[in-house]
């Protein structure tokens, strides 16, 4: 999890030294990339107090979300570019 919370704070400094992202879309980042920062230690913290097969719940319901939220950004991409 450390790599996620090192990745967003790379990007949200280059986003925010850049001229070329408007300033909403910077707002949207920014506050995207700390939502991330927050979940990451919300899931760290049930990580560490998590039985095996809680584990096992959580490792199935991330990777759900995962695969839907990556559908939905194909889809958005797809129909940004048409």
């Amino acid at each position: 999890m450390l790599v996620i919370n090192k990745l967003t704070v790379c990007v949200n400094t280059a986003i925010s030294e850049r001229k070329s992202v408007s300033a909403a879309n910077k707002k949207l980042i920014n506050l995207s990339m700390e939502e991330i920062r927050r979940s990451t230690r919300n899931l760290n913290t049930a990580i560490a107090s998590a039985t095996p097969s809680a584990l096992g719940e959580i490792k199935e319901e991330l990777l759900s979300c995962v695969k839907k939220e990556m559908a939905d950004f194909k889809k958005l991409v797809t129909a940004s570019q048409a």
